[in-house]
C-alpha cells in the first residue's frame, strides 16, 4: 500500500503537468541557447511577458477583467502585424508570436531587422508595452512592462509543441484562477490549492457549470491575419478566435498556427454585429467536416469532459461583468488573485 506522501507527489504530477514541464524545460533551453543572430532558414518564436503584473493588476477588481484581456490580445494583434508573424497567441499576461522562415528563392527578403535578437525583442517589449498602455480602459490606467525573449525550432510540429506548451499553461492557471473565485464558504484558498486540476473542474462544474468553458481564460486567444475579399480587391485583416470547449483544450495542426493567413477552408463563419458594435466572428461546425485542419487533445486531467461538435469559439467582449454572471448561477464570488 503507498503511504501518503506516494499518493501526495502522484497526484500533483499529473500527466498536464507532466506534459507541460517537459515543454518549458525544453524551450528554456532553447531560450538560453539562441544566437545573436537568428538563423532565417528556422522558424523564430517570441514571446513578451508583462514584467511584475502581479502588482500592476492589483488595481483591477480580478484578473478576468474584461478590459484586461482586450488590451492584451489588442496589443498583439499589433504585435503580429507589425512584426509580419503567422500566429500569435495570447494567455494571461503573455503573448507568443511565430515568424516564417526566409524561403531561398526569394531575393533580398530577410528577417525582421537582419534578425538581430537584440534589436527584435527590445523594439517587440517596447511596441506591445506602448499599444497595451494604450489600449487599457483609461479609469485603470498605469505604466505596464513587458519583456522579450527570442528562440527558433527546426519544423512545423516543434512550432505547434510550443504553442501547446502556452495552452496547458493558459489551462492550468485558468482553471486555477476561476476555482479561487467559485470556491465556497468552507473552504480556503489553501485547500484549493492542493487540488489538481481534474478536481478544480469538478468543483467549478458543480458551482458555475459551463459559464466557463469557451472562455480566454482558461483557453487564451489565437489572432491570425486573413484576406478579406472587397470583390475589386483583397484588404488584410485579422481574427481573434478561442480555440477550446467544454473545458477541453484544442490545439491547432502546425499547417494552421504555420500559413501566412487563415486558411479559408478551415472555417465556416458569419460575421455578426454585436450589440456592443463590435464586429466578431462566429465559427460554425469547423471540425466535424474536416478535422484534419484542427486536432482536438483532450487534457488528461479533463477526462470526463464531453466532446463538442465544434472547436471553434469566438473571441467576443462580454457585455455584462462575469460577477453578475455567477451571481445569476446563484454562486458567489470573490476576488481572484494569483
Amino acid at each position: 500500500m503507498a503511504s501518503t506522501i506516494d499518493l501526495e507527489i502522484k497526484k500533483e504530477y499529473t500527466p498536464l503537468v507532466a506534459e507541460l514541464t517537459s515543454l518549458g524545460e525544453w524551450v528554456k533551453a532553447l531560450e538560453d541557447s539562441c544566437p545573436k543572430i537568428l538563423d532565417p532558414s528556422k522558424w523564430t518564436l517570441m514571446r513578451v511577458d508583462g514584467h511584475k503584473f502581479s502588482t500592476y493588476t492589483a488595481r483591477f477588481k480580478n484578473k478576468r477583467d474584461q478590459g484586461l484581456i482586450d488590451a492584451m490580445v489588442h496589443a498583439a494583434t499589433d504585435w503580429l502585424l507589425e512584426m509580419q508573424g503567422a500566429t500569435v497567441y495570447v494567455q494571461s499576461d503573455e503573448a507568443t508570436l511565430v515568424l516564417p522562415p526566409i524561403k531561398p528563392d526569394v531575393i533580398g527578403m530577410t528577417l525582421p531587422f537582419n534578425g538581430r535578437v537584440g534589436k527584435l525583442t527590445t523594439l517587440s517589449a517596447g511596441l506591445f508595452s506602448t499599444r497595451f498602455n494604450k489600449y487599457i480602459p483609461e479609469e485603470h490606467r498605469g505604466v505596464a512592462y513587458f519583456d522579450c525573449r527570442a528562440f527558433q525550432v527546426d519544423t512545423v510540429e516543434q512550432v505547434r509543441d510550443v504553442f501547446r506548451w502556452r495552452q496547458l499553461d493558459a489551462f492550468r492557471n485558468g482553471v486555477s484562477t476561476i476555482a479561487r473565485t467559485c470556491k465556497s464558504a468552507t473552504m480556503s484558498k489553501k485547500a484549493i490549492e492542493m487540488f489538481n486540476t481534474k478536481e478544480k473542474l469538478d468543483m467549478i462544474r458543480k458551482q458555475v457549470g459551463d459559464l466557463y468553458a469557451a472562455d480566454h481564460i482558461v483557453h487564451g486567444t489565437f489572432v491570425k491575419k486573413e484576406l478579406i475579399d472587397y470583390g475589386m480587391y483583397k484588404r488584410t485583416g485579422t481574427r481573434k478566435l478561442v480555440l477550446g470547449n467544454d473545458y477541453i483544450i484544442h490545439t491547432p495542426t502546425a499547417n494552421w498556427l504555420t500559413s501566412k493567413y487563415m486558411p479559408e477552408e478551415v472555417l465556416n463563419v458569419e460575421l455578426i454585429k454585436k450589440l456592443t458594435g463590435t464586429e466578431t466572428y462566429v465559427a460554425r461546425n469547423a471540425v466535424t467536416r474536416d478535422s484534419s485542419h484542427l486536432e482536438l487533445n483532450t487534457v488528461p486531467d479533463a477526462l470526463e469532459s464531453r466532446k463538442s461538435t465544434s472547436a471553434l469559439h469566438a473571441y467576443v467582449p462580454s457585455e455584462a461583468s462575469e460577477e453578475a454572471a455567477c451571481q445569476d448561477s446563484g454562486k458567489s464570488h470573490e476576488t481572484a488573485s494569483q
